[in-house]
C-alpha cells in the first residue's frame, strides 16, 4: 500500500527494541512521481524525531528513493514518539485535486542499531 503526503507529514511510531540504549535508524521508503518533479525541481526532505532534527536529504530525479538516518538513543527513549517530516517543495493544490502532493510513501519505520 501506499499514501501521498502533504509538504508536512508526521506519523507516531515505536521505537525498536533496544532503542533506548543504542538508538535506531528512520527508514522512509517512498517515490517522486515524474510529473511532481517536473514541475518543482529537485526535492529537500528534513525530518525531527521528538524534537531531535535529522540531516535533511536533496532528491533531484523521480522515482524510488530512501530516506535512512541514524537516531540517538535520547530521541527514542519514550513508548512512542513523534516524527515529523518536511517538503521544501511540493504541488499545490490545483483545480484536478484539491490536495497539497509531496511525495508517495510505502514504508516507514525504525530498525534497530
Amino acid at each position: 500500500s501506499w499514501r501521498w503526503t502533504m509538504g508536512k507529514f508526521s506519523v507516531v511510531l515505536s521505537p525498536p527494541p533496544g532503542a533506548s540504549k543504542n538508538g535506531g535508524t528512520l527508514a522512509l521508503k517512498f517515490s517522486i512521481p515524474e510529473a511532481v518533479m517536473k514541475k518543482v525541481g529537485p526535492m529537500r526532505l528534513s525530518a525531527a524525531v521528538d524534537g531531535t532534527a535529522l540531516e535533511p536529504q536533496t532528491y533531484t530525479s523521480p522515482g524510488d528513493q530512501v530516506f535512512s538516518r541514524a537516531v540517538p538513543q535520547s530521541a527514542l527513549a519514550k513508548n512512542v514518539v513523534a516524527v515529523d517530516f518536511a517538503l521544501d517543495k511540493f504541488l499545490p493544490p490545483g483545480e484536478s485535486d484539491r490536495r497539497e502532493l509531496g511525495v508517495v510513501v510505502s514504508v516507514i519505520g525504525f530498525e534497530p542499531r
